[in-house]
């Protein structure tokens, strides 16, 4: 039903998660992911073990939306969740895990479609308004997607503290730069917002956040230097495309 290809930079051979077993276990302790070669697999915290190197084609749990493809009759079956909203965190790995469930083995990785994956800094949101959006859109993704038994649950709330851990690492190890601390600051934020908002979150009602952290507030380093100012290049307003995304119920 589905193929992905490759994404050459994704990870680099010397990240620390492949060089050092003991990182790697610690990463798996607390459902953060972590590389390997020729393996992949969703996990419930919304992070995902994935393969560093290719060497053959593999079955996949879910997509990244950089260089996915599908039959399209697919799309007969499921269609990309509209509340999913701006930027849109998950929207990819949302709608090819549920094609998984629905269709088990049916999405593949091949080695043989190969991409760079470039970002610029105008299609990005800003720091804060990413942070917030993740923790509420993996919150609602782990409701919708996942049984929510006690230990999925556990596995989800571990995979939060592996985040936080990570990027408190990255704080310590690149001399304490003022945008990582933000960073920490703003994942905070999300998670004391997302867990606040639960029940809300479970309904489906996830676009709160967009009133509580205002548009346009850009506290991206990416931004200045690519010399945005505030508010520009964040959510262009695009009228839909006819026929594409109709007001209609999504079924789910």
């Amino acid at each position: 039903m589905g193929v992905q290809g490759f994404i050459t930079n994704r990870v680099s051979g010397n990240n620390p998660l492949i060089r050092f077993g003991l990182l790697k276990f610690l990463w798996w302790l607390l459902q953060r992911g972590y590389y390997e070669v020729d393996v992949h697999k969703q996990l419930p915290s919304l992070f995902e073990i994935l393969p560093y190197r290719l060497t053959r084609t593999i079955n996949r749990e879910s997509f990244s939306g950089t260089n996915m493809s599908y039959r399209r009759e697919a799309f007969g079956h499921l269609e990309f969740d509209e509340r999913l909203k701006k930027y849109a965190v998950g929207e990819d790995k949302d709608f090819s895990y549920r094609l998984h469930k629905l269709f088990p083995g049916s999405l593949y990785q091949t080695p043989k479609a190969r991409l760079v994956h470039q970002e610029a800094p105008a299609g990005r949101l800003s720091s804060r308004q990413f942070e917030v959006m993740r923790q509420v859109y993996h919150l609602y993704l782990f409701y919708k997607l996942f049984e929510n038994t006690l230990s999925n649950k556990v596995r989800y709330a571990l995979g939060r503290m592996g985040d936080l851990l990570l990027y408190s690492i990255l704080f310590a190890t690149s001399g304490f730069k003022r945008e990582n601390a933000r960073r920490i600051i703003y994942m905070i934020e999300g998670l004391a917002m997302a867990t606040l908002n639960r029940n809300r979150i479970k309904r489906g009602d996830v676009n709160f956040w967009t009133e509580r952290v205002p548009h346009g507030e850009n506290n991206n380093p990416g931004y200045r230097r690519a010399g945005i100012r505030s508010g520009e290049g964040v959510e262009p307003e695009v009228p839909a495309a006819k026929g594409v995304h109709e007001n209609r119920s999504l079924g789910f």
